[in-house]
């Protein structure tokens, strides 16, 4: 472990980096007279795991190089030297960024290594919540970067039926003015959203807790008619207590149109194919009838024909239907 000791009385110093050296061999102490040289040799290498502030210093008020390290990028937590033990001075050493304070009173030598090993511990900690702070904002940014530029719907509701967040693709789907407009509806209340079974997907989703798909005609408070695919799913808090919904809504106006366009042309070419059917059928059918008379005709004619010849007389052409049977 690295400690920047910044001590101007020669046996404070030379005390402290004994002591700080003995407890733990890996300790390497270097130290500085100044608050000038402090925070050059900061300004040069910042790999120092913790810093020693004396509160007086020659040539600047330790409170004033107090902040100037703390304002430093990736600053290693500070711990101030001071005799003076006053509340006032506590409260302002504290103010200035220090993790910790210690008076030179008898014992402080004794007390150095603990707090010492206090602050780096508590300062990895506090290091690594920030760290998991920043993920946590570039994960949101990140998310809601995704949910503003999603190409469907998105909302999330609370238990009540109240929605909390709202994208702009579901402001334009809804026709709404804008998302506060869109919050003033209650998903579990709004009448028209009964009508259409959405409020049941809602509630039914919040107590099953299960995600569900369902498909429901609706017509929005905006007058804009429409058909919505709903995806729900439940949100849970750490606990894994259902505490809202979320949805991702889908327009298939487009498609539910061109399936009715679809269904009425499918209709009409099956009213064309059983009209065309019965034409047909009549067609056959007089057809039929009509091979039927010429051969009853043309029967008759061959009886006659025979008569004819029977009685000496000899037809005077031959069969006149044999080019029509």
């Amino acid at each position: 472990m690295n400690v920047l000791l910044v001590e101007d009385n020669l046996d404070h110093r030379e005390l402290i980096k004994f002591v700080l050296e003995d407890r733990d061999p890996s300790w390497k102490v270097e130290t500085v007279n100044t608050g000038t040289g402090a925070l050059k040799l900061l300004s040069d290498k910042n790999e120092f795991d913790i810093i020693f502030l004396d509160y007086s210093l020659p040539d600047a008020d330790g409170l004033k190089i107090m902040e100037q390290i703390a304002s430093l990028e990736q600053a290693p937590p500070v711990v101030m030297v001071t005799g003076l033990g006053n509340q006032d001075t506590a409260v302002a050493v504290m103010k200035a960024g220090a993790y910790d304070y210690v008076v030179k009173s008898s014992d402080y030598l004794l007390r150095l290594p603990i707090v010492a090993k206090r602050a780096i511990e508590n300062h990895k900690l506090k290091s690594k919540q920030l760290q998991a702070e920043a993920f946590l904002r570039q994960s949101e940014a990140r998310y809601r970067t995704l949910v503003e530029n999603a190409p469907t719907g998105i909302l999330t509701v609370d238990l009540e039926g109240n929605i909390e967040e709202v994208n702009p693709k579901l402001v334009e789907i809804l026709g709404s003015p804008s998302a506060e407009h869109t919050k003033q509806i209650n998903m579990l209340k709004f009448v028209p959203l009964i009508n259409s079974g959405i409020s049941l997907a809602f509630k039914n989703c919040i107590e099953t807790g299960e995600p569900s798909e369902s498909t429901h005609p609706y017509t929005s408070m905006w007058g804009k008619s429409i058909h919505l695919t709903l995806h729900l799913t439940p949100r849970r808090n750490d606990q894994d207590e259902i505490i809202g919904v979320q949805a991702n809504v889908v327009d298939i106006s487009k498609r539910m149109q061109a399936l009715e366009q679809l269904e009425e042309l499918n209709n009409e070419l099956e009213k064309r194919v059983v009209d065309r059917t019965q034409e047909l059928n009549t067609i056959v059918n007089a057809m039929a009838g009509r091979e039927v008379r010429m051969a009853e005709l043309k029967t008759v004619i061959k009886k006659l024909r025979a008569q004819l010849k029977d009685a000496g007389m000899e037809p005077v052409a031959d069969d006149p239907l044999a080019e029509y049977l």
